[in-house]
């Protein structure tokens, strides 16, 4: 008798676990079908996960507009967030230590430059044992206030990524951000404006947003102001500060001024951030593309740095 209500209460534990573990499973959506196809083609043999950031419509999306477009080089018109996953061997992330880098497009939030293969860095990334995820987040004139959509996109994706962390091989707290021109003023606006820190909510039924959304290190590459002073993007000591940055720009950039770009890392030193500065004597606002710009060799300085701050070691 006795064995039998062991049994049972073994039972009724597992089929406990087994709720709980169903509970707090992430959704992984589908991307719709029809949304710019192709997204999913392999980089250098590297086949993507192409996900959807929410289960449902995001905060504030725009139901009824029209799936974006894609001229090869760039997509318009984008109303459902999302991400494209590169994933290395889960041998290796493990042995460069499991970081994760979330690589952000420019394009005036207007548009997204080379989306796939996030302008270059699966590549790049990838054979280190580094995983690269491209945010597609939302773009005008779709959405009606643009730079906060695109923020909660990003703070999603970081979400997202810690969710998902354990089922890719990922380390949590090794995940940061990487971002051109816009995309470096989405990971400016979302690193100067964390919600108590970034905190995530114990008690929220989705199990992505139960995580903090503050990148471990960030990555501005010709961070652009979108109009704004460096006021608007206040640096804060509170909580965990400012995250460890690397922040390059070239000095005849007149799109993103390298004054704006000096007062970054002004702030972010000023407020006990840890910063690695690269300038570039010339390239304008390309100096940073990986494959043409005047600067195309800041990798060579961005991988010790990633070592120096503990996120990264060579396999």
């Amino acid at each position: 008798m006795r064995c039998m209500i062991t049994a049972a209460l073994l039972a009724i534990c597992a089929a406990a676990i087994s709720l709980a573990s169903a509970q707090s499973t992430p959704a992984t959506p589908k991307l719709p079908d029809g949304w710019v196809a192709g997204l999913d083609k392999e980089v250098d043999g590297v086949k993507p996960l192409c996900m959807s950031l929410w289960d449902g419509p995001a905060p504030g999306q725009v139901l009824d507009a029209k799936p974006e477009t894609d001229n090869n080089t760039r997509i318009y018109g984008v109303s459902i967030p999302g991400v494209i996953v590169y994933l290395p061997p889960k041998d290796k992330l493990a042995a460069s230590g499991g970081a994760c880098v979330i690589a952000c497009m420019g394009g005036s939030y207007d548009h997204l430059t080379r989306l796939v293969g996030a302008d270059n860095t699966v590549p790049l990334l990838v054979p280190k044992g580094i995983a690269v995820v491209s945010l597609k987040y939302r773009l005008k004139p779709v959405s009606k206030d643009v730079e906060a959509d695109a923020v909660t996109d990003g703070r999603r994706a970081v979400r997202f990524v810690r969710t998902h962390a354990r089922e890719w091989g990922i380390d949590p707290a090794k995940v940061g951000m990487m971002g051109w021109s816009a995309g470096g003023n989405l990971i400016l606006s979302l690193s100067t404006h964390l919600e108590k820190d970034g905190v995530g909510d114990p008690k929220a039924k989705d199990p992505v947003e139960r995580e903090s959304c503050r990148p471990d290190f960030v990555t501005l590459l010709s961070p652009w102001p979108n109009g704004k002073k460096i006021e608007a993007y206040p640096a804060s000591k509170e909580g965990k500060g400012m995250p460890p940055a690397f922040i390059g720009c070239a000095k005849d950039d007149t799109t993103a001024p390298f004054v704006f770009a000096q007062a970054i890392a002004a702030d972010w030193e000023k407020m006990g951030g840890k910063v690695d500065f690269m300038s570039a004597d010339n390239g304008g606002h390309g100096a940073f593309e990986l494959l043409t710009g005047t600067a195309k060799n800041w990798p060579d300085q961005w991988l010790p740095w990633m070592e120096k701050i503990g996120m990264w070691k060579k396999p």
